[in-house]
């Protein structure tokens, strides 16, 4: 399960749709590097790939269309029925 910071890391580059450094991140978080760079390795971790790329120069970015077919796939639909939302429960 990730942890609060980590879905804020998550939302706030899927929002930016740019790269961002760890400084930057860091900063907005009130954290250390460090930590940012090992919530990003959690974060990829637990999605069992890798849906935040790193480079150097630039910084970190979330590849959305990973992201997005890992938070809503499209093979599963949702529930329709009562009956169908209890069993989805």
């Amino acid at each position: 399960m990730l942890t609060p910071r980590q879905n804020i890391i998550i939302s706030t580059m899927y929002r930016q749709q740019d790269w961002i450094t760890g400084k930057d991140l860091a900063r907005l978080l009130n954290v250390s590097d460090r930590t940012i760079r090992n919530d990003i390795a959690a974060i990829n971790h637990f999605y069992e790939d890798t849906v935040i790329v790193s480079n150097l120069k630039k910084g970190y970015c979330v590849q959305d269309d990973k992201l997005k077919k890992l938070i809503h796939p499209t093979d599963k639909q949702l529930p329709e029925t009562i009956e169908e939302r209890k069993l989805f429960i």
